[in-house]
Parts: C-alpha cells; structure tokens; sequence
C-alpha cells in the first residue's frame, strides 16, 4: 500500500480525505446538483424537440435511435464543453481559487506553443 505522510494508505483513510476536502469546499455538491437537475430535466426535452424532425427524415427504424443518440450526446459534449471553456478562458476568482494545481494554465505559460 502507498505511505501518505508517514501512514499506511487505505480506501478508508483515502475517503475520510476526500469527504473532509470536499466538506472544506462547499460548492462542489451544489454544482453537481445542479448539473444532474439540468441534465434530467432539459436533456429529455431537447430529445422530445428532435425526435419529430428524426422521424420526418423517414430513416429505417434500425437507424433512429443511434442517430438520436449521437446527436443528444454531441450536443451534451458541445454545451458542457461550452461552459468549461467559459470557466477556464474568464479566469472567474471563484472558479480560480478552487484549482487544484496552482501554477498558471499552460496556455498561459506560453501561448505560442500553445
């Protein structure tokens, strides 16, 4: 098992860690939250808008709910990428102060290789 700071690593010790980090925080459980609420919510609305315009392309059966599928989980990819690439390019202090590593981005360091 790994040493963390002259104690034996276990699952045990590794989840008190991490519920007491989290604890410290706050803000973690609410965002979660709030993206599993968005999620569950607007995600099978966005699926009831598209399945009429799926149905009109006149598709084999076999190939609509792939379609279906490819399009709500590209458009989950481009929304939720969307909102990362708000989050990091702002640079919000309450995002920044929550960072894990705390040397600059690496589009910061150098941007022209970048």
């Amino acid at each position: 098992m790994l040493k963390a700071q002259g104690e034996e690593e276990n699952i045990l010790v590794y989840l008190k860690r991490e519920k007491e980090r989290y604890q410290e925080k706050g803000y973690g459980f609410f965002f979660a939250l709030i993206q599993a609420v968005l999620m569950f919510s607007y995600l099978p609305a966005f699926g009831k808008f598209l399945w009429p315009h799926f149905l009109a392309l006149e598709l084999p059966v076999a190939w609509l709910e792939p379609l279906s599928l490819f399009v709500l989980t590209l458009a989950t990819f481009l929304v939720t990428n969307g909102v990362y690439f708000a989050v990091y390019s702002l640079e919000w202090q309450f995002f920044e102060r929550y960072k894990v590593n705390l040397n600059p981005w690496p589009w910061q360091q150098n941007k022209a290789e970048f």
